[in-house]
């Protein structure tokens, strides 16, 4: 039951929390732009209380907390006292956003014990649908759930058939920055060094182009496997035609989106990449590993796709990029004609529509 009037956070007796000051939470102000008339009409609603709960901690450049800010923004533009944590801390809220279904299963059990009455929903992450949710904590975890959130709709089929009726799919969201002018021959891949990842493929790949091709491949990502970061390290030294650049700010990387020629999104696994999305709302085309979570996101149709682990295969569409404007206008056309799927407004929307089905 949701409350018109909130005083503040409480704790699991009702007495007011300490420690606790509620904050408005500013959003971009081009997430205010582009879902402004959505914003004024949601304002009107109840207030829900809403705690979002991601492993990841307040500043990291992990997905997971990132989709968990962007969250917490679009939520309180809905006009909704929302906090990001990492741990349940005791507070009670009228809904709970878990993102990762393992990682946090801890903080799912305190809170449902708290707060019995509570809505709870849970958002499978990649880790969870590319091999986390065989474990205990996980399926503990979604059989507590009232909602499971996928970011694309072919994630709902790594579930049991019994929890697929859960499934809500709130596609990502990004703005694009102002245009750029394209870089080209950049082959831009997004993504932290893991292995399932498969970050170093697209270097592979542009290495087997002939000489008179400009197509150069570029990687930002931190470090998460250090293994891969020593791969990354003899790659470069190795190809002239590959750079890896590290870890970048969002807003730095979102600019190199934009100028990139195509983006190429390897992983041979994905719940579904925002980095997709941030391609398309930018305008730049996509060449993704036929995976799920790119299918997903993109659709069963789309011409850009490769074999997973295959770098001659994404040699063969890079060069095709290069050769044929048709192909890479296609591209374009498919990538672009997204964009409504992948803004701040559709993500709100779908966001408005899981609150209020949940805690009215």
């Amino acid at each position: 039951m949701v409350s018109q009037h909130i005083a503040g956070p409480r704790d699991c007796t009702g007495r007011p929390a300490s420690g606790i000051t509620p904050r408005a939470g500013p959003l971009l102000s081009a997430e205010v732009v582009a879902c402004g008339n959505f914003f004024s009409v949601c304002r009107d609603k109840p207030m829900a209380r809403i705690r979002i709960i991601t492993p990841a901690p307040r500043g990291s450049r992990k997905g997971n907390r990132i989709t968990a800010e962007r969250y917490a923004r679009l939520l309180r533009g809905l006009g909704h006292r929302v906090h990001v944590q990492t741990s349940y801390s005791g507070q009670c809220a009228d809904l709970i956003i878990v993102l990762h279904a393992g990682k946090s299963a801890t903080a799912l059990r305190d809170f449902k014990r708290c707060c019995g009455d509570a809505k709870l929903a849970v958002l499978l992450t990649g880790t969870d649908v590319y091999g986390g949710l065989g474990g205990k904590d996980a399926r503990q975890s979604l059989a507590a759930a009232d909602r499971i959130i996928v970011l694309q709709p072919l994630a709902a089929r790594e579930l049991p058939a019994g929890l697929r009726r859960k499934c809500v799919t709130v596609f990502q969201s990004a703005v694009a920055p102002p245009p750029k002018k394209r870089k080209p021959g950049l082959v831009l891949t997004v993504g932290h060094l893991r292995r399932v990842k498969d970050p170093l493929l697209p270097a592979r790949a542009v290495g087997l182009l002939p000489p008179e091709s400009a197509a150069r491949a570029a990687l930002i990502g931190g470090v998460i496997e250090p293994a891969l970061a020593r791969a990354a390290r003899r790659e470069q030294a190795a190809n002239g035609r590959f750079r890896w650049l590290g870890e970048k700010s969002p807003a730095a990387t979102l600019r190199v989106i934009a100028a990139a020629w195509v983006l190429c999104v390897p992983s041979r696994a994905e719940g579904g990449a925002n980095v997709i999305a941030e391609a398309c709302v930018c305008g730049t085309p996509v060449l993704a590993s036929r995976v799920p979570g790119n299918i997903g996101m993109l659709g069963a149709g789309y011409p850009g796709y490769f074999k997973v682990g295959d770098p001659r295969d994404l040699a063969r569409l890079i060069r095709r990029c290069g050769s044929d404007p048709a192909f890479y206008a296609s591209l374009s056309r498919w990538c672009a004609g997204l964009r409504a799927r992948f803004s701040p407004a559709a993500e709100a929307a779908a966001l408005a529509r899981l609150v209020n089905d949940l805690v009215g």
